[in-house]
């Protein structure tokens, strides 16, 4: 039985793909508003602007995120 199965009286189930979807979406969209907040925090002294490097960040490592939990996810499940 791999980890994405469990036993439940005797029957075995699997993580759904919507469910996974889901899951890799809200990490993705918690991973964009956390990062850009804090890049732009950090660079808040330095760059005027800060959240037009803040933002970019945020959205590359929010898609990041949800590609590799996505895929994670995916080979997890079976």
């Amino acid at each position: 039985m791999n980890a994405a199965e469990h036993t439940n009286t005797g029957q075995m189930t699997r993580i759904g793909e919507s469910l996974s979807t889901a899951i890799a979406l809200l990490a993705g969209a918690a991973d964009l508003v956390i990062v850009t907040l804090l890049v732009a925090w950090a660079l808040e002294e330095t760059i005027y602007f800060s959240l037009f490097v803040g933002i970019p960040v945020g959205v590359a490592s929010g898609a990041l995120t949800f590609v590799l939990l996505r895929r994670f996810l995916r080979e997890w499940s079976g």
